[in-house]
């Protein structure tokens, strides 16, 4: 009997060892252009590298009007779910602090671009 109980207490450490970040929700920029794919979160000082899971691409196509994007040089406002890494060395040539993955898009729209000057 307490060979059992020393393997489920093993298998409860080596668990809690392995647990994923939570979910949290983020507002901010989705931008997309070539070799990068970023998120800003508002009030952030930051761009994390950012992907998307399968649902999160389909909510991100869908929220969008057509012909709106994402393609590359899209920037989208968007209100997402997803786990954020720890620090570190993330995404195109470890140039991002960390990785957002994007689980779920609440709501997104083109980013307006700016009117430049004539």
């Amino acid at each position: 009997m307490s060979g059992r109980l020393a393997a489920l207490v093993a298998t409860l450490l080596l668990a809690a060892c392995t647990t994923q970040s939570a979910t949290q929700r983020f507002t901010g920029t989705y931008a997309l252009a070539f070799e990068m794919q970023s998120f800003t979160a508002d009030g952030g000082d930051e761009s994390w590298w950012a992907t998307l899971e399968p649902q999160a691409q389909a909510e991100l196509a869908a929220a969008l009007p057509p012909n709106a994007g994402p393609r590359l040089g899209s920037r989208i406002r968007a209100e997402v779910e997803g786990r954020l890494s720890e620090p570190g060395h993330h995404g195109h040539l470890g140039a991002y602090p960390r990785h957002l993955t994007i689980t779920r898009i609440l709501s997104a729209k083109p980013e307006p671009r700016p009117i430049s000057p004539q």
